[in-house]
């Protein structure tokens, strides 16, 4: 009796400790897939980024359309959004070029140790970041001044959703003109709906800045 009772709780035990790989090897592989997915965007967006700014191109927009959720396999689809900051180098003495950082994070909803990553570095540009207010944050240190925009690709109220990462690159129609460039949590499904350059926009002012309205 007592060598039944042994051997059934050796057998449960072992029913257990199976369960417990295969829970462990899911996870592994899901959080592996998951890794991956962000990473793809990650790549992506900085790519695109490095794209315009490296471009001999002076006026340029390009875009990043951000898909609604991480295809995980097996059906199972995870929700994410994506943190940009402008990362705005505080200049050392007798230096007035503007000199930073965008930097991107890929964040899943629910899962752990997932996130995708990228840095873009630029010189000689002033970047400018829109989104939302309750999407926008600021932070200023020492050497560094942060702004971060909170995208959400994966909100399912339409009206707010990120639907695609606006571009906008440019410099004044003037001798020594300043460089800008302009990036913006596009929640429009209608692409040509997103920041343009001749728009009479007051936030950004790209039609001023861009000197598309003083074409004299």
């Amino acid at each position: 009796m007592a060598m039944w009772i042994l051997t059934k709780f050796a057998l449960l035990f072992f029913i257990m400790s199976l369960f417990a790989i295969i829970f462990i090897f899911e996870q592994n592989a899901r959080s592996q897939t998951c890794l991956t997915q962000t990473q793809r965007i990650a790549n992506g967006i900085t790519n695109r980024l490095s794209q315009i700014l490296d471009s001999p191109v002076e006026d340029e927009q390009r875009s990043f359309p951000f898909e609604l959720g991480l295809p995980l396999g097996g059906g199972d689809v995870a929700r994410y959004k994506v943190n940009l900051t402008n990362r705005v180098t505080n200049p050392e003495p007798g230096d007035t070029t503007i000199k930073g950082r965008l930097i991107v994070d890929v964040i899943p909803a629910n899962v752990k140790n997932c996130i995708g990553s990228g840095v873009v570095s630029y010189s000689g540009r002033n970047v400018e970041l829109f989104s939302l207010p309750e999407r926008t944050s600021t932070k200023t240190l020492n050497a560094f001044k942060d702004k971060t925009i909170t995208l959400s690709p994966s909100e399912l109220d339409e009206g707010i959703r990120s639907y695609y990462l606006t571009m906008i690159k440019c410099g004044e129609k003037k001798f020594n003109g300043q460089k800008y460039m302009f990036i913006q949590d596009c929640s429009q499904k209608d692409f040509n709906k997103c920041f343009t350059f001749t728009q009479d926009d007051p936030e950004s002012n790209i039609n001023a800045k861009c000197g598309f309205g003083n074409a004299d």
